[in-house]
């Protein structure tokens, strides 16, 4: 079986541009992905990389460098992003299957657009390995084919444990392939009301209702808090590219397609309180959903709340009012915040021991016995305050601003300069004033290197 990947995935010999104009510079990756290995282990034969929207951070499909990815059924219009290429190269005929990445509908969004199907699968089910990152924590491989029988075979060939990705399953799945013939008998289906509804277009809204009649489906159902679902995955993908990203924004900002580098910016300035507030709503939202699959098997729902709209539109008419295309095509994503750990468990020692420890530090907290009655009880808790008195005077006094990142400020001599100088730090871990600007280079690891494991030194 013939089979093409998206430029996001690493090809033995090939550079991964992952759709961005910065990797051009990149050298050609050592080896294929996990995912390659072993679709072609299995058989299938690879074609070449697709076309994407830049650093995955797309929903169109268009791409500033490259151009855009076109949909088949009609070349005017978009294939939906980030995995345009993917979507495209599947719905005409190029490939009967190919693999795209999947954050927040990047491979369903083209999937819809295309008229194909896609498969965004559990978390940790499909090794992300020699993949370029976008999201770590909500980032997943998939397939896009044109019948349901394709993705059940490429999902048999890829899926399995993968000691080179920290977030795959140890758990080995049954075949799939030989249940595809059953359909859907047995299935309790429900369709997603509310949000889900509202603000698609007819279109969207038949297209459902037209399968919904066909697996004859009456039952209706309501996901709770699904709009705070959305703008938690917003804050999460903005502030995690934004992290991701942060270290090329200021030297590489002409690079970046516009579109890209506006919503990074906004994403490394989004406040820490609200990235943490977000994973909370996210933990209990996803106990929330997971309930409703005590009483139902599947769930339908519209991929995408219009039809492909034509390439260079830039907005369009959601609930009534002109919205901005780009980032709403995948309105219908609050189910990306809901996933299961597949297969891992903590060993039972471990698991007792995690727990003593937890009812260790409640008992504490009830008696009132935390850090603080630790530190009096050893008669350090003054120590400890005169210590922090007599920093703060002797800060006062020198009115020196350079320090180390939370750490208490003191004049810096020739000698703790010459120091600072040679030796290197952690990547972020000091901060100095303009005074002292440049006294110690920041060294580390580039996050973009932790799968592909090649160290760069930063300033």
């Amino acid at each position: 079986m013939p089979f093409a990947v998206k430029n996001l995935i690493d090809i033995a010999g090939v550079p991964t541009l992952a759709g961005s104009k910065i990797n051009r510079e990149r050298p050609p990756a050592n080896a294929d992905a996990t995912l390659i290995a072993r679709l072609e282990a299995a058989g299938a034969i690879l074609v070449g990389a697709l076309n994407m929207g830049e650093f995955a951070y797309d929903f169109t499909g268009e791409n500033s460098h490259d151009g855009p990815s076109r949909n088949p059924h009609d070349t005017t219009r978009m294939t939906g992003g980030s995995s345009g290429g993917s979507g495209s190269a599947v719905a005409g005929g190029l490939a009967p299957i190919a693999l795209g990445s999947d954050t927040n509908r990047s491979i369903r969004v083209p999937a819809s657009f295309c008229g194909i199907f896609g498969l965004k699968p559990t978390f940790g089910r499909l090794s992300r390995a020699g993949s370029f990152p976008f999201v770590a924590s909500l980032d997943h491989l998939g397939t896009l084919a044109r019948s349901t029988m394709d993705l059940a075979v490429a999902y048999d060939a890829t899926t399995g444990p993968d000691p080179l990705d920290p977030a795959c399953t140890d758990r080995l799945d049954p075949p799939t392939a030989p249940s595809v013939h059953r359909g859907s008998d047995g299935l309790r289906i429900a369709r997603a009301g509310g949000y889900f509804r509202i603000g698609a277009g007819p279109e969207a809204l038949t297209a459902v209702d037209n399968v919904a009649r066909a697996l004859g489906v009456s039952r209706e159902v309501e996901i709770a808090e699904a709009a705070r679902a959305r703008e938690a995955a917003y804050v999460i993908t903005t502030a995690e590219a934004g992290a991701l990203h942060l270290h090329r924004l200021p030297r590489q900002a002409r690079d970046f397609d516009p579109d890209v580098r506006d919503r990074l910016i906004a994403g490394a300035m989004v406040p820490a309180p609200w990235l943490v507030q977000a994973q909370k709503f996210r933990r209990w939202y996803r106990d929330r959903v997971l309930r409703l699959f005590d009483k139902v098997d599947a769930i339908l729902a519209s991929a995408t709340p219009c039809i492909a709209p034509p390439i260079g539109q830039r907005t369009f008419v959601l609930e009534g009012q002109e919205m901005l295309l780009r980032p709403n095509i995948g309105i219908y994503h609050p189910a990306d915040l809901v996933y299961r750990a597949a297969g891992r468990r903590r060993a039972g020692a471990a698991r007792r021991r995690h727990a003593d420890r937890r009812a260790g530090h409640r008992r504490s907290l009830a008696r009132g016995r935390g850090i603080a009655h630790r530190l009096r009880s050893r008669g350090a808790w003054d120590r400890a305050r005169s210590a922090t008195a007599g920093i703060a005077a002797r800060s006062n006094r020198t009115g020196c601003c350079s320090r180390r990142a939370g750490a208490a400020s003191r004049p810096l001599c020739a000698k703790r300069q010459r120091r600072l100088r040679q030796r290197p730090t952690r990547a972020m871990g000091s901060v100095y004033c303009g005074t002292h600007r440049g006294v110690a280079p920041q060294r580390g690891l580039d996050p973009h290197r932790r799968i592909h494991g090649e160290p760069r030194i930063d300033r």
